[in-house]
């Protein structure tokens, strides 16, 4: 549809025409074989959601070794054969994000979630020393990264880019990750007293991150066929703040109608609640007085 509408965008993103017609590209897509520049994460999104069910079978019967076995197998497998679990670009074109890495970082986030109040996850937030480390790691990491940057000439270059790399993401990266995630999480609470008014727009945003990245992806397939701006200029920081204007009304938006529907909620079940009770109270005084004639 966007090389329909705008020609000058056939190399980022295919046509209908070069994939065969519209069955095809129909096709393509629900199979998630179609994912040009800036969507391989929306086809991440279904795969991790379709993993999630079994996940949270496994959670609910206390299978957490089954569920942390089969991770790990996953991501091992998707190393292995990166080929065979990398969304493709188009069909028969790999691209370079790999699912079965990718869920091992969120069946990890997933397992925290669900352990959310445990004491070994309230000590791992808490902990000074723990922070400390996860702080050092980070900033290793950063310099790693800059390094890699700056030049090319580093010794075991292989190595590292294999243990931090991003499309199939190496174990350094998912450590990284959830040390970057304990330093945030730390850093936010420190924000949340100091700022809170200033930084709640900012949190009701990421709590509606899926939404906001379904509205950040239209524009940015979409802006360029509109105006081609530097992305460094003025007009990109206007777009950025019309964005997350956006985004911020529509998780406003959303948090309404989920608090509505759950004064509504609440206002059904109690009725029902005060139902249930006034036929009991009914049955009582029937049975009661049924005796009493006997």
């Amino acid at each position: 549809m966007v090389v329909a509408l705008d020609p000058s965008r056939a190399g980022p993103y295919p046509s209908v025409e070069a994939l065969g017609g519209g069955m095809s590209a129909v096709v393509a897509t629900l199979t998630l074989q179609i994912n040009p520049h800036y969507t391989s994460i929306l086809s991440l999104y279904v795969v991790l959601l379709l993993l999630t069910t079994g996940a949270v079978v496994a959670l609910q019967r206390r299978r957490v070794p089954v569920l942390i076995g089969a991770s790990l197998a996953l991501y091992v497998a998707g190393r292995v054969w990166p080929e065979v679990f990398n969304f493709s670009v188009l069909p028969g074109v790999p691209g370079a994000v790999n699912w079965a890495s990718w869920q091992l970082m969120f069946a990890g986030a997933l397992l925290i979630g669900w352990y959310w109040r445990s004491p070994a996850v309230r000590w791992a937030l808490t902990s000074g020393r723990l922070l400390t480390a996860a702080a050092l790691l980070v900033a290793l990491g950063a310099a790693i990264g800059w390094t890699l940057r700056l030049s090319s000439a580093v010794p075991w270059r292989a190595q590292i880019d294999w243990i931090f790399s991003e499309g199939t993401l190496g174990p350094g990266t998912i450590l990284l990750a959830f040390a970057a995630v304990l330093v945030a999480y730390r850093v936010c609470r420190v924000l949340v007293r100091v700022a809170g008014p200033v930084v709640a727009p900012i949190g009701r945003i990421g709590r509606r991150s899926l939404d906001c990245y379904l509205i950040l992806s239209v524009v940015v397939i979409i802006a360029p066929s509109v105006d081609r701006y530097s992305p460094t200029g003025l007009v990109a920081v206007a777009v950025t703040l019309a964005v997350l204007i956006v985004m911020f009304c529509w998780c406003l938006f959303r948090d309404v109608l989920a608090s509505r529907r759950t004064a509504s909620d609440r206002r059904t079940g109690t009725a029902r609640l005060i139902a249930g009770l006034a036929a009991t109270l009914r049955a009582r005084n029937a049975s009661s007085g049924f005796c009493t004639r006997r």
